[in-house]
């Protein structure tokens, strides 16, 4: 089985840190591999890890929608989560 399957089959089980793993496995031996680069961003944002290896992907194709759209989507999520920490600090006080 491929490499970039195991990753993909990983990260489908909802195994975000395997996933990652074998996405980084993919990208040692291409780090411009634009699937593995947006697969590890959705598996590091399954972990709450709102990084953006999705940038690399946008660097190697400006174009790249799924790239764009998962970069919007950790920045969403990042922000959301910021919004629902602050709403329990000042529920504390």
């Amino acid at each position: 089985m491929k490499l970039s399957n195991k990753a993909d089959t990983r990260y489908g089980q909802g195994n975000y840190t395997q996933g990652a793993q074998f996405y980084d496995n993919v990208l040692a031996i291409d780090p411009n591999d634009s699937s593995a680069l947006n697969g590890k961003g959705d598996a590091l944002r399954g972990q709450r890890n709102y990084t953006h290896p999705y940038d690399k992907a946008l660097a190697v194709n400006p174009e790249d929608t799924y790239a764009l759209t998962g970069k919007g989507n950790a920045l969403y999520y990042a922000n959301d989560e910021r919004i629902s920490l602050r709403k329990d600090v000042h529920q504390l006080y």
